[in-house]
């Protein structure tokens, strides 16, 4: 899925879409890349493995609050950045 978006993204910019407004959200983007495949593999591993859960709760919802709070924020200054043009 984050694959998708930083192609989408980037072929945007290969199109002639705003620098202004798009570069900043790639970057973004690639800069949250790492926590959320860090809670994809974790999810994977720990929680779906027949071993059972070898994570605290704690430690999860921090490693799941770090990949979505950028997410959050990006879609929050996307619709900033919309806004004035519709």
């Amino acid at each position: 899925m984050v694959k998708e978006l930083i192609t989408g993204l980037q072929c945007s910019l290969d199109n002639g879409s705003s620098r202004d407004l798009i570069a900043p959200l790639l970057d973004k983007v690639i800069k949250t890349e790492a926590s959320i495949n860090e809670l994809i593999v974790l999810n994977e591993t720990e929680l779906f493995s027949k071993q059972g859960i070898m994570i605290s709760s704690e430690d999860y919802f921090s490693l799941a609050s770090r990949c979505i709070e950028p997410l959050m924020t990006l879609f929050d200054e996307g619709l900033n950045r919309l806004k004035p043009m519709l």
